[in-house]
């Protein structure tokens, strides 16, 4: 259930996902298996924020967390503390953003999981420069990107690296962004 269920994610029926990843969901909770049942909610929660609905995603995020703390998976806390931050940013709700991110960022440290880190501090980044604090998103974005290369994830040091350009362009500073696009064309 939960391969369709992804499937259907990907293809972007979120209806359908929603629909595959209850019935996984509730299949794992017959078979004792929380962890199947928190990664499920995980896509329930993944499925409404695509929908654009944050308080559903932020609703089944935080049941999915619940069942990883109850099973000491901090894998699946981390991943669910981040979901519910990104479902937060959207809101708008910058505070409560920042604070599931710094949670999220944190917990991965624990675990050793580096690109986990790196993907809170740039959401956290990306929620403080729309706060208009772009001194801090530029910390946290020197910070993803010093993780992302250390984890060789270059996908994601390409991205920070576009943001933190876009956020030196618009508080003027032109050697950072400099340095950001030398870095993007390998120099």
């Amino acid at each position: 259930m939960g391969g369709l269920a992804a499937a259907y994610a990907k293809k972007g029926d979120a209806a359908k996902a929603i629909e595959f990843y209850d019935q996984a969901q509730a299949l794992n909770g017959e078979i004792g298996d929380k962890r199947g049942q928190a990664s499920a909610l995980g896509g329930i929660a993944a499925a409404h924020a695509k929908k654009g609905d944050a308080v559903k995603a932020i609703e089944f995020y935080e049941r999915g967390l619940a069942l990883s703390v109850e099973i000491g998976d901090k894998r699946g806390q981390a991943s669910a503390l981040g979901g519910i931050a990104a479902a937060h940013a959207k809101k708008g709700d910058a505070a409560k953003a920042i604070e599931f991110y710094d949670r999220a960022q944190a917990l991965n440290g624990e675990i050793g999981d580096k690109r986990g880190q790196a993907s809170a501090l740039g959401g956290m980044a990306a929620v403080y420069s729309r706060s208009k604090q772009p001194n801090r998103a530029i910390e946290l974005y020197l910070e993803a990107l010093d993780l992302n290369e250390q984890v060789g994830n270059r996908p994601f040091f390409a991205i920070t690296l576009q943001q933190l350009s876009k956020l030196a362009n618009a508080v003027g500073d032109q050697k950072l962004k400099q340095w950001c696009e030398d870095r993007l064309k390998g120099r």
